[in-house]
């Protein structure tokens, strides 16, 4: 079996008490419930929350872009 992988950088997100890591539509067709993934997290401390934003914003277009095609 093929071992696939991603990097993802993500904020993470507060859903009542807990603090969860939402996965992206993107890759809602590689992972479904139940599968079990090996997740290995890097604290970055440090990052500029504007770059984060900018960063994103190009992200969204290029998802926006692979849409329309």
């Amino acid at each position: 079996m093929a071992t696939k992988q991603f990097n993802i950088r993500k904020k993470i997100a507060k859903h009542g008490e807990n603090s969860i890591i939402v996965i992206p539509k993107l890759l809602q067709g590689e992972l479904r419930p139940k599968m079990i993934v090996d997740i290995q997290i890097k604290v970055v401390e440090n990052e500029n929350l504007e770059e984060i934003k900018w960063k994103k914003k190009i992200l969204i277009g290029l998802e926006k872009e692979q849409e329309e095609l």
